[in-house]
């Protein structure tokens, strides 16, 4: 979503807050009294690009929100550590912490705020995190190959191995998508179609998808180690229940000295790097 769009929503959300009759407001001044800049904003778990934007708040519960050089009047009140902020036909709700904002609509959209004389430290600090994360994805994102085993089989499968591949990429909201395929299915037909949460350890989680026609529970991490993807599971199904272990290099990485290599790594995998192919979406067998 591009700024102008956040903007105009921006402007719907507080002009509800105009020009109402002010709440009444302790004599003290309260500490979160000051003066804030937007500083991110973020619209069904999207992080989009923030417009300029200030919100004002004033003892006694008046305030004002600026956006693009022109403002209006708001007023809002405190219950314990939340605040709220009221119009005709919306509840705003806001905590603030450490000089930060958060304000929240209650549905989708979340805005957080930081004091102004705070504004350039926590845009350097947003700045780096936003650095260290985009990173971090970087060593996900591409084509990968290797080869998943199948252990103590129930159902139709039966304990053997396969060659695998697995393709990463980022989303608009910053989560990334991952599809695998083995040798009997295809980039467009997957086992496995997941879109993953990035963690603070640089591990990956799913948000939601399916492995094996099941949601793959809240274990399955995926890390990495030496530039190796690795990741044991046990899939509990209807029909099927097996353990599984699967193992993914970048493609293009050879996998001289490995224990273990892909079942075509020689007669398939290697005659593709020698013609500069890229990683296909299917595993055809010589």
């Amino acid at each position: 979503m591009t700024a102008p769009t956040l903007g105009r929503k921006l402007a719907g959300l507080f002009c509800l807050l105009f020009a109402l009759l002010g709440l009444c407001g302790c004599g003290e001044t309260d500490p979160v009294c000051g003066h804030y800049l937007l500083l991110e904003a973020e619209e069904n778990g999207l992080t989009l690009e923030p417009p300029e934007a200030s919100l004002t708040l004033e003892n006694g519960g008046r305030g004002s929100f600026t956006l693009a050089g022109e403002s209006g009047a708001v007023v809002w009140r405190r219950s314990g550590d939340t605040l709220t902020i009221l119009g005709k036909e919306k509840r705003l709700t806001a905590r603030e912490e450490e000089g930060l904002l958060t304000v929240t609509d209650g549905e989708s959209m979340t805005l957080i705020f930081v004091r102004e004389e705070q504004a350039d430290a926590r845009r350097e600090e947003l700045r780096q995190r936003r650095e260290a994360l985009a990173r971090q994805r970087e060593l996900w994102l591409g084509d990968w190959y290797g080869w998943w085993r199948v252990e103590n089989a129930e159902g139709s499968l039966e304990d053997t191995w396969y060659d695998l591949c697995a393709r990463f990429a980022l989303l608009e909201d910053g989560s990334l998508s991952l599809i695998l395929w083995d040798e009997d299915q295809t980039a467009e037909k997957p086992m496995a179609k997941l879109r993953l949460a990035l963690r603070e350890d640089g591990n990956l989680t799913p948000v939601d998808g399916y492995f094996w026609f099941t949601d793959p529970g809240e274990y399955w991490v995926l890390g990495q180690t030496d530039g190796c993807i690795r990741l044991a599971g046990r899939h509990e199904g209807e029909k099927e229940r097996f353990d599984y272990l699967l193992c993914l290099r970048r493609w293009g990485d050879r996998w001289d000295g490995a224990a273990q290599k892909p079942y075509y790594y020689e007669t398939w995998y290697l005659p593709l790097l020698k013609q500069g192919e890229a990683m296909p979406d299917e595993i055809r067998k010589p």
